[in-house]
This record gives structure tokens, C-alpha cells and sequence, in this order.
């Protein structure tokens, strides 16, 4: 088990306070026509504007697609569902190139 002390220790040291302590920004997006206010955090816009970036879209569009497949879900929360995801198959993908293990070999126990 994890020291419980440790993850404290990291949120001392990883300089989040500042970053926690900003408020969501409201912005006006055009979906389908509509213009439709959006609140997220600062760290969130800026997640959502590099990926649009990266997809070479613009960011009305990529609502737009977030939109579409939201289901029931709240906009800004399936906004941070989509970069939380994206983000962890980064990470995994960043993992995964550094392991020595190859396809289809068993993991080591």
C-alpha cells in the first residue's frame, strides 16, 4: 500500500495551488447554429484549445463533435471526460514505448 503521506507530499511539491485556485471562464460556443456558455476551468480551455489545434480544427467544431456524443452528460463534463481520456492514452502510449516488453509477451509478476 501507498505511503498516504506521499500523495500530500506531491501536492505540496507539485505547485497546484495556483492552478486549483482559478475559477471556471464562461464562453459563448456556436453549436449547430446556437450559441451555447460553456464554464470551464482555465487548464480545461487550454486542453481543449490544443486539441483542436492538434486536430486541426477549430474549437466550436470540436464542441460540436463532444456535443454530439455527450448522450445525457453535461457539455463541460464530457469536455473534461474527453481530455482526461486523451490525456491517459497519451500517457499509457508514453508508458508503453518506454516498456521493454514485447507484443504478446507475458507481463512479469
Amino acid at each position: 500500500m501507498a505511503d498516504p503521506l506521499s500523495f500530500e507530499d506531491w501536492l505540496e511539491t507539485a505547485a497546484l495551488a495556483p492552478v486549483l485556485d482559478r475559477r471556471p471562464i464562461k464562453r459563448s460556443v456556436t453549436i449547430a447554429g446556437h450559441a451555447t456558455s460553456i464554464s470551464l476551468e482555465p487548464m480545461f480551455w487550454q486542453g481543449l484549445q490544443a486539441l483542436a489545434q492538434e486536430q486541426g480544427r477549430s474549437l466550436a467544431s470540436l464542441v460540436a463533435a463532444i456535443d454530439r456524443i455527450r448522450g445525457d452528460n453535461g457539455l463541460p463534463s464530457a469536455i473534461r471526460q474527453v481530455l482526461y481520456a486523451r490525456a491517459s492514452e497519451r500517457s499509457e502510449k508514453r508508458f508503453s514505448a518506454l516498456s521493454p516488453i514485447e507484443p504478446g509477451s507475458p507481463p512479469d509478476h
